[in-house]
């Protein structure tokens, strides 16, 4: 014996919504959405932080700083468009930071020290 059941607009406008609002769900977006831009692992990281001085890693996303600590909590935010540096033991300090700058020494020395035009960083 063969049921056949009513088709109803009703019943095609939910299963649409269903299938829209599955198509709207990305795991891998969200999880790219919590990812770093860039990770420094593996390093001695000078963090200037009287409770905890010191740490192997930090993970940094949209030039702001959001992890400071060890490489297992780093490396938990790395993501497919991640970049990954090993800093290999190296140490990693905060940044350069000149508090008393005259506009016209400043200027000239801008123009002939860039601490980042060369820099390349070995990634893994």
């Amino acid at each position: 014996m063969l049921i056949k059941r009513p088709s109803s607009p009703a019943r095609f406008i939910v299963l649409v919504a269903m299938l829209v609002l599955l198509g709207c769900s990305d795991p891998e977006g969200a999880a790219t959405e919590e990812a770093a831009s860039i990770v420094f692992h593996a390093g001695k990281v000078y963090t200037v932080n009287e409770r905890q001085p010191w740490a192997t890693a930090v993970a940094i996303k949209r030039e702001k700083i959001v992890y400071v600590g060890d490489d297992e909590g780093a490396l938990e935010l790395v993501g497919p468009q991640t970049r990954v540096v090993d800093l290999a033991g190296k140490m990693l300090l905060p940044g350069f930071q000149d508090a008393h700058v005259h506009p016209i020494e400043a200027g000239m020395a801008y123009l002939g020290c860039s601490l980042t035009a060369r820099l390349r960083l070995p990634t893994t």
